[in-house]
């Protein structure tokens, strides 16, 4: 798949950010800030000094479904959806922007990944494997709440992210997050939502089952 000029330019910034942290002295903060005072480490919580604490299953629907290892397939996704982590998640392979893209996920009965672990971030990028691309995940910028919110109604980023190291992200509105595989470093990056055509992970609410793999 060619890579449109805007995901060359993304994935230009995304090496450039990588390279300036790796340069950086080793025991750094993982996610200092740039001087704009939210206290906003790795885990980015809001208020000066605090952190956002939130288990990255706390806000999630569970599928009803069966996972009770009677041989059968458990915990099965549509067609056209890959399992990962008891998730089901599919790739969106046009580039659009932002909103066309979680529009896209919608008529799949789905919305834009939002990954809250480290494990779900892997499951996400599993697309970029195969399709060296950039990719919308659902994190929309709220000015009134300083945050990034999540296109799954469970709030701001939390106590995962996969934002360079020594950079803070400026969540204002009709800025959106996106993700490319750099160094093979899972980077998250910020632009406007209707700037960049980038390809698109989606993943379905309903089908939630932690316990299985």
């Amino acid at each position: 798949m060619k890579l449109t000029l805007t995901a060359l330019t993304a994935l230009s910034i995304f090496a450039a950010l990588v390279s300036m942290a790796h340069g950086q002295q080793s025991g750094e903060s993982m996610g200092r800030g740039r001087g704009r005072g939210r206290g906003r480490g790795r885990g980015h919580g809001h208020g000066s000094g605090e952190t956002t604490t939130m288990s990255p299953y706390s806000c999630f629907t569970r599928d009803d479904g069966t996972c009770d290892d009677d041989g059968e397939n458990t915990c099965p996704c549509p067609t056209g959806f890959y399992r990962c982590a008891g998730r089901c998640y599919t790739a969106v392979t046009e580039a659009l922007f932002y909103d066309a893209a979680a529009e896209r996920c919608a008529s799949l009965g789905a919305h834009l990944a939002t990954p809250r672990s480290a494990e779900e971030n892997n499951c996400t990028a599993i697309p970029a494997l195969t399709l060296p691309n950039v990719f919308w995940i659902g994190f929309r910028g709220n000015s009134s709440e300083g945050a990034y919110l999540g296109e799954d109604g469970c709030g701001p980023v939390g106590n995962f992210s996969s934002w360079p190291s020594g950079v803070e992200p400026n969540p204002v509105d009709n800025w959106c997050v996106h993700f490319g595989i750099v160094l093979h470093e899972i980077i998250w990056a910020e632009l406007q939502c209707d700037r960049g055509l980038f390809l698109a992970v989606c993943q379905l609410d309903g089908c939630y089952r932690p316990d299985c793999l």
